[in-house]
């Protein structure tokens, strides 16, 4: 699997967890404990590398959060200018040259450090202030024993780019 098919979701359409053209479109099952949506929103924030969506078309409903309340469409550039997204733009072209950028600034990280970062900001959510900054603490502490740290350490040292092992 590439770089970019592990980090991307390519979608023509995003309405998560409905198709609009099938009769069963917003029912569910009673037998089932968790809705597709939940279940969808589960696995993303229980994920350990970072989600990235490359939608060329509609994204609406629970697709876009609070912008299903009115049901009505925004454009590329309207999202981008209410941060609802960190890049617009109409052209094919475009949204790939950004969405490579992207995966190029994530791909020469170290993927433990990401792993442990999006760690940390989903588990300091619930919590205050002062906790939030004592878990960041430590999880920093810990990044600090792994191989990567002393990999990006070492290659600082030596001024050359560092070659991650993810652990």
């Amino acid at each position: 699997m590439s770089a970019r098919e592990k980090y991307t979701i390519v979608i023509n359409a995003f309405w998560v967890g409905v198709d609009q053209q099938s009769t069963k479109a917003l029912t569910t099952d009673p037998s089932e404990t968790h809705g597709h949506l939940a279940q969808l929103l589960r696995v993303a924030k229980a994920n350990t590398i970072p989600l990235i969506a490359r939608v060329n078309g509609t994204c609406m409903a629970g697709g876009m959060g609070l912008m299903c309340l009115t049901g009505e469409p925004i454009t590329a550039a309207q999202a981008l200018e209410c941060n609802l997204v960190n890049d617009g733009s109409d052209e094919d072209s475009d949204v790939d040259a950004k969405l490579q950028w992207l995966l190029d600034r994530l791909l020469d990280k170290s993927p433990a450090a990401i792993r442990r970062g999006l760690y940390t900001m989903k588990k300091v959510e619930a919590l205050s202030f002062e906790e939030s900054m004592a878990f960041t603490e430590s999880q920093i502490a810990l990044f600090t024993l792994t191989d990567d740290a002393k990999v990006g350490q070492k290659a600082f040292q030596e001024r050359r780019k560092p070659v991650w092992k993810g652990q």
